[in-house]
């Protein structure tokens, strides 16, 4: 079940520091960008679970807009430094969440035609 009219960039999920944190792929928004999706940033692989996004682009595909939904998640991490899984912390001298939020937010706006209609 693809979702007209929505796209989705979905930052590969990293926590051990890897410069590879946030390569990603524009596609149409289908179930599989939840828990256990990858990607390489030439191919994306869905998992058999879905996250909040399926539901918010349900809903606003209802008005008629094209979408474009950046995603970056990776779960059971915490904002606060210790108090779940994984690292936030912006200070830290390697690369955790927070940069590869920022480089999936990035590599996401370096593509000009993110459904391939130009």
């Amino acid at each position: 079940m693809e979702i007209e009219n929505t796209m989705i960039f979905d930052g590969y999920r990293d926590n051990m520091g890897s410069p590879n944190g946030g390569v990603g792929k524009w596609e149409k928004i289908k179930p599989g960008h939840g828990y256990g999706f990858n990607t390489d940033g030439h191919l994306n692989f869905l998992s058999n679970r879905f996250g909040p996004e399926l539901s918010f682009a349900s809903t606003l595909s209802q008005y008629g807009d094209e979408i474009a939904i950046i995603k970056y998640s990776f779960g059971g991490t915490a904002l606060y430094p210790g108090s779940g899984y994984g690292n936030w912390n912006s200070d830290e001298k390697n690369r955790y969440h927070y940069y590869n939020a920022l480089a999936t937010i990035k590599n996401a706006f370096q593509v000009t035609d993110i459904n391939g209609d130009s």
